[in-house]
């Protein structure tokens, strides 16, 4: 799979007697990584929030039409960049518009995908669409789904998509997620989550606890960068193999 997060997408004014968008240096990244994703054997693509810079009816549309251009099946969640109550850009008229001008998998969060080989995408969000901050915030309801969905396929490796880590991937600038021991205790109740998948922090970074790899996703926009996640079987059919490589738009 593909990952990419912080894209950021920012337009500038209309162009004078043309009438249409100049293209900004997010815009031309983003259409950079779906060329070269399209050249990829990739299976999936996932964004992982904070697809536009701030909330805005357009700017969900501008993101949405340039990535209906991706040729693979895409996943996109939100970050506290995309949603804003107030600006009439709430997680249904996000989704409403993502899904009226690309082909986005997912209609709401949080949900859960089953792949080949019986892997399970869950995908969370933690984005306070009302007050939406830098602290990632999930409900109580978010986290009892959850616990439904990790009972429901316990027989089965899932991996959490996410905008927030759980683990702050730059500790030197950590910002603790809002109950963040809640999540925690959640997730050593159960032995079937492999890895959980984030960006927000615009930092790129592993970190193994716990049994769980967390999985931090550089900023597309800031850092020019997108992430390869490989998840497959070992060869004694035990377990998954996590594999990952970092993809720049300026050297490919």
């Amino acid at each position: 799979m593909i990952v990419l997060s912080d894209v950021h997408i920012i337009t500038s004014e209309i162009t004078p007697n043309t009438g249409k968008i100049r293209l900004t240096p997010s815009m031309q990244s983003l259409q950079e990584a779906v060329k070269q994703i399209n050249r990829s054997n990739a299976d999936i693509v996932i964004f992982t929030g904070d697809n536009i810079d701030s909330p805005d009816k357009a700017l969900v549309v501008v993101f949405a039409k340039i990535i209906s251009k991706l040729h693979k099946p895409y996943y996109v969640i939100p970050g506290n960049h995309d949603l804003l109550s107030i600006n009439g850009v709430d997680k249904k008229e996000f989704y409403r518009l993502l899904n009226k001008f690309s082909a986005n998998k997912i209609k709401d969060v949080p949900s859960a995908k089953t792949f080949r080989g019986g892997l399970v995408l869950i995908f969370m969000d933690g984005v306070n669409q009302y007050m939406p901050n830098r602290i990632g915030y999930f409900k109580e309801k978010d986290l009892i789904w959850l616990d439904k969905q990790l009972k429901k396929y316990k027989n089965r490796k899932v991996v959490i998509v996410q905008h927030f880590p759980v683990v702050d991937p730059n500790p030197a600038r950590a910002r603790t997620l809002y109950k963040q021991q809640e999540y925690l205790n959640l997730l050593e109740e159960h032995k079937n989550v492999i890895a959980i998948i984030s960006g927000h922090e615009h930092h790129e970074n592993e970190i193994q606890e716990d049994g769980i790899l967390h999985i931090s996703v550089p900023s597309l926009c800031t850092n020019s960068e997108y992430k390869q996640v490989d998840i497959e079987y070992r060869r004694d059919k035990t377990d998954y193999l996590i594999k990952s490589k970092i993809h720049s738009i300026r050297q490919e």
